[in-house]
């Protein structure tokens, strides 16, 4: 969790990054790997998806600040490989996604703070947020871009999983980071055989 503090606009940046990916990679925390792939409400998005985007999104952006991600993005070309990044293959396990994706959260973390928010650069075409063709920026509009989708996907997450068990991502949240119960908080217990840390 981020709590009030007095850092600086980037060290902000940075840190509501991470509380972002934290609340993706808790959403999962005791499911089972079918809890992870339904997908609860009416549009065919499950949790396991929105790690694999976001994967591929995290990936991208430690290539972009200068980094070696895990392994290589996957391309996004066209509508179909967009739609492709939101689903696991039959091939593909969610206990496998999670270990790549805190490999990749790793690297980009160790990117991030070092990013020059004053910095020119060229923001390449992205028809699903509204520019077809590169468009000169400086990267804090990348970074700021950054912690608005990780922020919605992180969102989604929140309400798939409720959809599934009714348990918020808040709630896992502090699971993870052991805060003490309060009125407000009760931690969660992951059943033997779940996705868990």
């Amino acid at each position: 969790m981020y709590l009030p503090t007095r850092d600086s606009e980037h060290a902000g940046l940075v840190k509501y990054i991470e509380q972002q990916l934290d609340a993706l990679r808790a959403s999962v925390h005791g499911l089972t790997e079918d809890e992870a792939r339904s997908t609860p409400c009416r549009a065919d998005l499950s949790l396991a998806g929105i790690l694999k985007h976001t994967l591929q999104r995290i990936r991208q952006s430690t290539l972009r600040l200068g980094g070696e991600p895990d392994a290589p993005p996957e391309p996004m070309e066209s509508i179909d490989d967009y739609r492709a990044s939101f689903h696991l293959g039959p091939d593909e396990s969610v206990a496998d996604l999670l270990a790549h994706w805190d490999l990749a959260r790793v690297r980009f973390l160790a990117v991030v703070p070092a990013a020059d928010p004053t910095v020119e650069v060229v923001e390449p075409p992205a028809p699903w947020s509204g520019w077809d063709s590169p468009v000169s920026a400086h990267l804090r509009f990348h970074l700021v871009h950054l912690v608005e989708e990780l922020a919605r996907q992180a969102g989604h997450a929140d309400i798939l999983r409720e959809e599934i068990d009714g348990v918020t991502v808040r709630t896992l949240v502090h699971t993870r980071a052991r805060t003490a119960p309060n009125a407000y908080f009760t931690p969660y217990e992951a059943d033997e055989g779940t996705l868990t840390y």
